[in-house]
């Protein structure tokens, strides 16, 4: 096993799994402005050791996704993130800033 990826596996399973419990808090309203800086960040470092896993494995994906099968995975991903791209966009994205303004909340 590479060097990177001993470091990559941790790094995604690790920085995954604090972005998803720092989103839980933000979801419950037990947000601080440390909790929301750090669920940026843990969100960054997650992206790039996805996109550095996906590199990595690039050539095992492909061979996966070959055939039948492997393309109607491909349909059914690409579809399920469309939809959630649907569903966030249809959001207000001022809906944020209007929820801490009506709450006395500030972002600094």
């Amino acid at each position: 096993m590479s060097k990177m990826r001993k470091i990559v596996g941790p790094a995604l399973t690790i920085s995954g799994l604090l972005t998803m419990a720092s989103g839980l808090l933000m979801l419950f309203h037990l947000q601080s402005h440390l909790v929301i800086v750090l669920h940026e960040l843990l969100s960054i470092v997650f992206v790039a050791s996805s996109l550095v896993h996906l590199s990595l494995n690039w050539r095992a994906l492909t061979s996966s996704l070959g055939g039948r099968r492997g393309r109607l995975l491909t349909f059914a991903l690409v579809a399920a993130v469309t939809a959630l791209m649907t569903v966030s966009g249809a959001m207000d994205p001022r809906g944020h800033a209007q929820h801490r303004a009506r709450h006395g909340e500030s972002r600094k």
